[in-house]
């Protein structure tokens, strides 16, 4: 009989040990299967971000995209600008060479030139005769060439086409003139009086502003084009200059470009 209890006694330690071993058991499995859950939160977590910043960068990159074709078409607008004034200005000193009447161009800077000895004597403002018929040319095709340059449906308009007086560093002050500005000023406004004189369609001539195309400037001393140590040089500076302006890309095109720069992440604040 005391060995039945025993025995007895035994199996229930037995039981109450594996219960409490399952017990364990299924604490620690209960704890495993939250660490788990944990876990594929954190990595759905995890997973959500990364195709969030997916998707942030693609929206960058078509952005990126977006705006580099913006500035490539801008810049293609620029160059092709640059190219057609570039053409013009070839075409019309042709013309006038065929014409007899040689100038100098400065193809980058939009100018053409014509020396003084052409055009007036020294230290005066008064026009050769020479130099009014080479004006009188000059006068007549520029008003050919301007007449589609200034045509409102051209693709690039001019902006603005400057009558340039230059001089060189000599002093003067010979009762007319008492300074090499009021010198350059004067002869600036008398070969545009020559020009549109012969041509007087010129002085009709607008830019998309609506306002004047052509007009003087002077600058004297100032605008050196070569060193003024020599005579060559100082007679290189002595000149007319005129200088073709092309118009800017339009607001238009400009707006299209700075919407999407403004609107591009990181980008600072417009300033209106």
């Amino acid at each position: 009989m005391i060995a039945k209890e025993k025995a007895a006694k035994a199996d229930l330690e037995r039981a109450r040990k594996a219960e409490a071993a399952a017990e364990v058991a299924k604490s620690q499995a209960e704890k495993s299967q939250a660490e788990a859950e944990r876990s594929k939160a954190e990595a759905d977590k995890s997973l959500s971000a990364a195709k969030t910043a997916e998707q942030k960068a693609q929206s960058a990159l078509g952005r990126n995209k977006v705006i580099a074709a913006q500035l490539d078409k801008l810049a293609s607008l620029l160059k092709d600008r640059e190219q057609d004034r570039r053409n013009r200005m070839e075409k019309l000193a042709a013309s006038l060479k065929s014409r007899g009447v040689n100038v100098r161009m400065d193809i980058d800077n939009g100018i053409i030139s014509l020396p003084e000895r052409l055009l007036f004597d020294t230290g005066q403002a008064e026009l050769r005769p020479e130099g009014r018929t080479a004006l009188t040319i000059l006068g007549e095709e520029l008003e050919t060439s301007l007449a589609d340059w200034c045509e409102p449906r051209s693709i690039f308009r001019l902006e603005s086409l400057f009558i340039e007086g230059h001089t060189d560093n000599v002093p003067i002050n010979n009762g007319v003139f008492h300074n090499n500005w009021e010198l350059s000023a004067a002869r600036s406004v008398n070969t545009n009086l020559q020009i549109i004189s012969a041509a007087p369609a010129l002085a009709g001539f607008a830019n998309p502003a609506r306002t004047p195309v052509v007009g003087v400037s002077a600058y004297g001393e100032n605008r050196p084009v070569a060193s003024n140590f020599s005579e060559e040089g100082r007679g290189k500076n002595r000149r007319i200059d005129l200088r073709f302006i092309p118009s800017f890309p339009t607001a238009e095109q400009f707006g299209e470009v700075r919407a999407i720069l403004e609107d591009s992440p990181g980008s600072p604040p417009s300033k209106h």
